[in-house]
């Protein structure tokens, strides 16, 4: 079923504000569908290395690592392992909370469980590297 008024605020011919609440949903949903169609194709690391541009990223450990074309990485910033160690707890509860919940599917709770695994790693290699970094301080 087409509604015209949708489809006009969709091809931009009319204003978001003059639809029904319901309307408006369907707008949200398409405009959402439409953003992840739409980040699905962009490879902006592709895109920096083939204009030979140096950039940065976020790594999974939480550092900020810089690339040079032809040259290797560089980590420019270390984590604020507090701050990590924080968010990769909060992870973990949300992650064990999906495992525990009867409403849950099989897959559902070992895609949680993996996800628990890897974060309880993650926590432990943090924990571990600050203790040898403090261990070399000494």
């Amino acid at each position: 079923m087409s509604d015209p008024d949708v489809e006009a605020v969709l091809a931009g011919t009319a204003s978001y504000d003059s639809l029904r609440d319901d309307q408006q949903a369907i707008v949200r949903a398409a405009w959402d569908e439409r953003i992840e169609a739409r980040l699905a194709t962009i490879d902006l690391i592709a895109e920096f290395e083939a204009l030979g541009q140096s950039y940065v990223v976020l790594d999974d450990d939480g550092r900020v690592v810089k690339h040079r074309p032809g040259q290797a990485p560089v980590v420019i910033s270390q984590p604020d392992n507090k701050l990590l160690l924080e968010q990769l707890t909060r992870a973990a509860g949300q992650a064990h909370g999906r495992m525990v919940d009867d409403a849950a599917s099989d897959d559902e709770c070992a895609a949680a469980r993996q996800e628990l695994f890897e974060l309880t790693r993650r926590i432990t290699d943090v924990q571990f590297g600050e203790a040898m970094r403090n261990l070399a301080e000494r």
